[in-house]
């Protein structure tokens, strides 16, 4: 028998089995209980949540570059939707982020493929806020970059003067500042670029990648270099990239995601494949088969949250995001589209696994 009105007191809870419902007295009537998670929502959920941003990229062949920037709610699946504009059209740059801000880094423009210098940033708590950061040491394309909630680490890349070239040097920022870059050290494999990236807390992890040349910039072209080479560097410290393993497959242009704990690659431009492939980031070793996109690509954006890693877009400009589960392994499932197929976009989230 339920008690008199009067004598409820004020913030009791009830079950309502006829309405399924939880309930509370608010001193004079019996309210429902409203419950609300931002990670529990449509792909463009307009709270922060778990979010994926997919800035820039290549939209069409030949020179047809886009400036816009889609983001999605990874905890739950549909299309992506408007998040804002970059400065300016660019591509094949590189990201990273904390949990509040995101880095576009360097990459290229046309007319005249210029390569780029600048750093841009925005919050992933508001749309649209588009904002200088810095500049890297030089114009550059192919940037690759881990993080975790303090540092950004960028590496590697091609670099326009005085020779399309690559470089191995590491440098840093702090993501909640602006404008001071900072010397980290050196990659172990020279002149390397379009390494695809893995975060954890301590440790960013380096995979493929690869290089016109093996010698220093402004050396005679030679052939071009693959690697399934994986590197490593600690992200609190300074000092040169370490071996960690190897890839089952040379690769290029392929792309990481992560939680704390696993790292995932998928996609590859040296032969295009459909393999994903995983790392523990804890230890030293090679990578292990996970599953497999949905067909052979290379050049997808990746972001990720602790339960899942998703790619979006690819090379043939596709609109498909996909996804897995970091926790089980097998292969990539729909998650949804992209507003307009593209390729060598950038992506980062509030979320990864170096946060």
């Amino acid at each position: 028998m339920s008690l008199p009105p009067s004598e409820i007191p004020s913030g009791a809870m009830r079950f309502n089995s006829d309405s399924q419902k939880l309930e509370y007295w608010d001193g004079s009537q019996w309210v429902q209980v409203h419950t609300f998670s931002p990670n529990l929502a449509t792909a463009g959920d307009p709270t922060p949540g778990a979010r994926g941003i997919f800035p820039g990229g290549r939209s069409a062949p030949g020179n047809f570059m886009t400036d816009d920037m889609e983001m999605i709610n990874i905890a739950s699946t549909g299309d992506a939707v408007a998040f804002g504009d970059l400065s300016t059209d660019v591509f094949e740059a590189g990201s990273c982020s904390s949990s509040t801000r995101g880095l576009t880094i360097g990459g290229r423009t046309y007319p005249a493929s210029t390569y780029q210098t600048a750093i841009q940033m925005y919050e992933f708590s508001s749309t649209g806020s588009i904002a200088s950061f810095g500049d890297l040491a030089s114009a550059q394309v192919f940037v690759s970059a881990v993080s975790n909630q303090t540092r950004g680490v960028m590496m590697g890349g091609l670099i326009s003067s005085p020779y399309a070239g690559g470089t191995n040097n590491i440098d840093y920022v702090t993501i909640a500042s602006s404008g001071t870059r900072s010397d980290f050290g050196e990659l172990t494999f020279d002149y390397l670029a379009g390494l695809n990236n893995v975060s954890s807390p301590t440790r960013g992890l380096f995979a493929g990648g690869f290089a016109p040349h093996n010698g220093a910039p402004g050396a005679p072209a030679q052939p071009s270099i693959v690697t399934n080479r994986i590197q490593y560097i600690t992200i609190a410290s300074t000092g040169n990239s370490q071996d960690f393993g190897d890839m089952q497959q040379n690769t290029s242009y392929n792309s990481g995601c992560s939680n704390a704990t696993r790292g995932v690659y998928a996609g590859n431009g040296a032969s295009p494949s459909t393999k994903i492939e995983l790392v523990t980031m804890a230890s030293l070793g090679n990578t292990v088969r996970f599953g497999d996109l949905f067909t052979g690509a290379y050049a997808l954006a990746a972001v990720s949250s602790p339960t899942r890693g998703v790619w979006g877009g690819g090379s043939g400009f596709k609109t498909d995001i996909q996804y897995i589960n970091f926790v089980t392994e097998g292969n990539a499932v729909d998650f949804g589209n992209l507003t307009t197929g593209r390729a060598h976009q950038s992506g980062c989230s509030n979320a990864h696994g170096g946060l």
